[in-house]
């Protein structure tokens, strides 16, 4: 069973940085969820998940960032996926979540909505 490893970096402007490296499963996805929770708190609105390392997501994984969407949302701010694996892409393909849940190469890239800005 893969492990999860949760880094993050805060950013100006009510931003985080959230590295995810390792499976996001149903096992691992409320740690995460405690890890969104807490920046909340300290007034993150707008979250950049790194998944360049992440080598497993599940549908209850792909769920956590569903609720980041609307959570962020609702407070003025957002949610990008940058990096994904091919394999994590596919999940994202299958699952129709690509409309979504926004996908770039890096933030602010090419034919995506800008962490920085709201819906």
């Amino acid at each position: 069973m893969g492990e999860l490893t949760i880094r993050t970096a805060a950013l100006e402007g009510g931003q985080a940085r959230v590295t995810l490296e390792g499976t996001l499963d149903g096992r691992t996805a409320a740690a995460l969820e405690r890890e969104i929770e807490a920046l909340a708190t300290r007034g993150v609105r707008r979250f950049v998940f790194d998944l360049g390392e992440l080598d497993v997501l599940t549908s209850a994984g792909a769920g956590v960032f569903l609720g980041v969407v609307v959570e962020a949302e609702e407070r003025g701010g957002g949610l990008l996926l940058v990096h994904p694996t091919p394999q994590v892409q596919h999940v994202i393909e299958v699952l129709g979540l690509r409309t979504l849940l926004p996908v770039a190469a890096e933030p602010g890239g090419r034919g995506q909505r800008p962490v920085a800005e709201t819906a």
